[in-house]
């Protein structure tokens, strides 16, 4: 796919998570729906997208630009505790 991720952290502040994408093709007239909820047989194993974010429209806004991108599927989380739980199921509570 290509592309970078990069991380900016400070202690008792935060982080920063910046993922950039090459540009991808655009789709045909009219839109393709969202991506489907499960890869046809046969299809490659998708790459996985958690998405930590309590704004619903970043999160709408990440949803409709990933869904120009066959092959990823996303996942939201509205704050850290629950995401590290959808990322790490078996890890317990973190906080």
């Amino acid at each position: 796919m290509g592309g970078t991720l990069a991380v900016q952290s400070e202690a008792g502040r935060g982080s920063v998570f910046t993922l950039t994408l090459p540009a991808a093709e655009a789709p045909p007239s009219p839109a393709p729906a969202m991506a489907r909820a499960q890869p046809e047989a046969g299809e490659p194993r998708r790459a996985r997208v958690l998405y930590i974010e309590d704004n619903p429209s970043n999160v709408e806004l990440l949803r409709r630009v990933l869904g120009l991108r066959p092959g990823l599927e996303l996942t939201v989380a509205t704050d850290g505790p629950s995401g590290w739980r959808r990322r790490w199921p078996a890890a317990g509570s973190c906080c």
